[in-house]
């Protein structure tokens, strides 16, 4: 995951480490989650829970 206040290593650095997009970082970040992914995270969290 990019972390934006990261000290040393800028947004452009961790994207390219991470092999993502800036442009693509940028426009995913402030992507709400489909149906289908709160769904599967609900569903995981209450597995992890148990």
């Amino acid at each position: 995951m990019v972390d934006p206040t990261h000290p040393k290593l800028s947004v452009r650095r961790q994207s390219e480490a991470l092999g993502v997009s800036r442009s693509g970082w940028y426009s995913a970040r402030d992507r709400q989650p489909s149906g289908k992914d709160t769904e599967l995270m609900r569903t995981i969290d209450r597995i992890y829970t148990e």
